[in-house]
């Protein structure tokens, strides 16, 4: 189930058709080096010293995916969704395409005579140490901390084991892994974004900051909250200083979208 502000609200920004676009970003290239998109492309590319995987043609499969989170750190869900989304894809392509460049350097040293291998293990070392400072300087307490247990967690699974198997169901990001596995799936957070949402629980997080989201989402999120607590379909099955989970009434059927625009749940 996809969310229909994913386009709006990330490339909105530049324009509302492909020429739009492409002219705004011809006017305005500052759009695309920013800070932080510089910073992104710096931090994916030191991992292989910088051009180690452009020995292979297979690293321009990455390009769409490398665009992808270039242009959506300048929209509206900046790299909250787009990044997270989309930033593994690349970095797995420029490994193969590195493990490719790795090859074809070995097979041209072989073609010559020599030993493949020490040439090899040299690009393989200097990338694995490239990788690992890499690693190093982007890592802070805040990265440290958040593998950390907190108080919390036990009482997150708690609220996750609260939701039979297969229902459909609306819950915070960090929670969805635990409640995989089924055909109707989405981010509390996003609801009223879908195009049909059909979540039987939703499961709300009193703790903003436990959201890890950006600030524009914070209203949205209060007014589902306020909808979900005025609403005659949905009724709280637990809530407690941290959460709280409404489940849908049997037989009930609600477009909570429109239902937000038209006040429907205020009845």
């Amino acid at each position: 189930q996809g969310a229909t502000s994913a386009v709006a609200s990330c490339f909105s920004y530049l324009g509302d058709t492909p020429g739009q676009m492409l002219r705004g970003m011809l006017a305005h290239p500052r759009t695309l080096l920013s800070r932080g998109n510089l910073i992104y492309m710096k931090q994916m590319a030191d991992s292989f010293g910088g051009v180690l995987f452009m020995g292979s043609p297979a690293w321009l499969l990455a390009t769409p995916y490398i665009a992808i989170n270039v242009l959506g750190e300048g929209g509206g869900c900046n790299t909250a969704m787009v990044y997270r989304h989309y930033s593994l894809i690349p970095v797995a392509l420029l490994f193969s395409a590195f493990l490719m460049t790795v090859q074809r350097a070995g097979a041209r040293r072989l073609e010559r005579g020599k030993d493949p291998y020490p040439a090899q293990a040299a690009m393989v070392l200097f990338v694995l140490a490239a990788a690992i400072c890499s690693l190093v300087f982007v890592t802070g307490r805040q990265q440290a901390e958040d593998l950390r247990a907190r108080p919390w967690h036990e009482e997150a699974r708690a609220v996750a084991a609260l939701v039979p198997p297969g229902a459909s169901v609306a819950a915070p990001r960090y929670l969805l892994p635990a409640l995989a596995n089924r055909d109707k799936l989405y981010q509390s957070l996003r609801l009223l974004e879908y195009h049909n949402p059909d979540a039987e629980f939703v499961i709300l997080d009193k703790d903003w900051d436990r959201m890890s989201a950006t600030d524009q989402w914070r209203g949205s999120y209060a007014a589902l909250g306020r909808l979900l607590a005025r609403s005659a379909q949905y009724r709280p099955v637990y809530d407690s200083p941290g959460y709280i989970v409404y489940r849908r009434c049997a037989g009930c059927t609600v477009d909570l979208k429109a239902a937000a625009m038209d006040g429907r749940l205020y009845e």
